[in-house]
């Protein structure tokens, strides 16, 4: 995770190539010039030399011939020898352009050091000879040599002139190089900072616009980068977080809903207590004064006086129990059998009634009065307002994960509005006329709560089929076998 660092190190080691490469390549440029300045002022400066030191050493020489003597002699052999080594420095510069007349130069020196020998060796060794004819030689040859090194000169000039225009053209050439080096290299250099940059901030920018959606409460925006730079890594650390956070508020919103699903099944629950307890007067006294009455119907003579009064006093006695437990849809149908009891009693023939149950379904439990306020709400909606009475029939069917209960009237059905607002756990008529005290609405919203399924009941209904209410009550998901995995 050092690539950030190792991108600003590329960067700059890049920049510095760039600038070495512009500093040598002007620096060879600068550096050509200034030889061929040098060697052109060089070849200048030792012509120039070579024809102050011929005509001093002729100076000396005339001076040793008049006296000749030792300091005068070694005087002209100092010149001698600077003569010796500029004319062979001279040599050496030749060119295409000069290279006979320094050839002709060197060769005419050479011959002038060999009559000022000459004349030397007359004065110091008295050798045979005329040392004035030579020293005549000699002073020819040094005015040759002077002649020589202006027209030298001239020819240097000339070769000057175009050697400066040649060093003014690669100066512009130069410069004119070095003005596109400068604007290529500034490009690279721009679109290298610029892509360097972006690799910072476009994260920077991502992780920004992350943070604002967070701020607001949007955690479902993922961070998607490509890389592998810290940058990145943040990102990615970022983003992990996120979705740590949706995880974490996602867990608090169902326990919350839960918690709320809970509260709600507690307040139905002490509602549905509440209302028992409001009907509850002496229960002991009621249940032995029914039974004093049935046995005292039964010495009298009247046996279905007292089937009526014992299917009351069981009755009252099942619809007293807590309504926040479980039975099983074998009780549940029993204390039905008691209720129908009472109700032919009282509409006789005008009432039929029909119970199927598939085996193995009798001993499936459900939520205590379930279906005892289903078939009141039979009674009280389509029973009773027909003069003609009615059937009410009750299917019990295996489906496999689920128990389907089903329960039919012949009624002249329920208005949509009446539906809409049962389905919606509301109370329709407040438990009026259920002798449980318990509506459709409170049955629709226990079994919700105790299933953990919105769509528990399906309620259809027509003028002319009359009303039907089913139930699929999925196995094995009931509150009460919850409570019974986490125990």
């Amino acid at each position: 995770m050092r690539r950030i660092q190792n991108q600003i190190v590329l960067l700059s080691v890049l920049v510095w190539i760039i600038m070495a490469a512009i500093w040598l390549l002007m620096n060879a440029y600068t550096q050509q010039s200034i030889n061929k300045y040098n060697e052109i002022l060089s070849r200048y400066m030792l012509m120039n030399g070579l024809a102050q030191l011929s005509s001093s050493a002729m100076g000396e020489l005339d001076r040793y011939v008049q006296a000749p003597h030792g300091d005068m002699l070694g005087s002209y052999e100092r010149l001698r020898e600077q003569i010796e080594q500029g004319r062979e420095n001279l040599y050496r510069l030749r060119h295409s352009r000069n290279r006979i007349e320094l050839t002709n130069y060197y060769y005419v020196s050479e011959s002038q050091r060999e009559e000022m020998d000459r004349v030397v060796a007359i004065v110091r060794d008295g050798a045979d000879g005329d040392y004035a004819k030579h020293f005549e030689e000699a002073e020819k040859l040094s005015q040759y040599l002077q002649d020589s090194a202006m027209r030298l000169f001239s020819t240097e000039l000339t070769t000057s002139e175009q050697v400066y225009r040649e060093i003014i053209q690669q100066s512009e050439y130069v410069m004119r190089l070095g003005i596109w080096i400068l604007v290529m290299s500034s490009l690279i250099l721009f679109w290298l900072s610029f892509r360097f940059a972006r690799s910072i901030t476009r994260p920077i920018i991502e992780l920004t616009s992350a943070a604002k959606d967070i701020s607001r409460g949007n955690f479902n925006k993922p961070i998607s980068l490509q890389g592998s730079d810290e940058m990145v890594f943040l990102a990615r650390t970022f983003d992990r977080m996120r979705e740590d956070i949706r995880n974490y508020i996602e867990e608090i919103r169902s326990k919350a809903q839960v918690e709320k699903d809970l509260q709600s099944h507690k307040l139905l629950l002490k509602e549905s207590e509440l209302r028992h307890l409001q009907s509850q007067i002496n229960p002991h006294f009621l249940f032995n004064s029914l039974n004093i009455l049935s046995k005292k119907a039964y010495l009298e003579g009247a046996p279905e006086t007292c089937e009526l009064i014992t299917s009351v006093s069981n009755l009252l006695r099942y619809n007293l129990r807590r309504s926040d437990g479980t039975v099983t849809i074998q009780e549940e149908l029993q204390v039905l059998e008691e209720y129908m009891t009472i109700q032919k009693a009282r509409f006789g023939e005008r009432v039929t009634y029909q119970v199927r149950v598939e085996p193995g379904c009798s001993a499936f439990v459900i939520p205590a009065l379930t279906l005892q306020p289903l078939v009141e709400n039979a009674f009280i909606h389509a029973i009773e307002p027909s003069e003609e009475g009615g059937a009410i029939e009750i299917d019990v069917a295996d489906e496999g994960e689920a128990v389907c209960v089903q329960v039919r009237d012949t009624g002249s059905g329920i208005p949509e509005a009446a539906i809409q607002q049962a389905l919606q756990g509301r109370s329709v008529d407040s438990g009026k006329g259920h002798s449980t005290g318990i509506g459709l609405g409170n049955v629709i919203q226990r079994l919700r709560l105790y299933y953990g399924q919105e769509d528990i009941m399906q309620i259809t209904s027509s003028s002319e089929t009359g009303s039907c209410f089913t139930m699929k009550l999925p196995k094995g998901a009931g509150l009460h076998d919850q409570a019974a995995d986490r125990g």
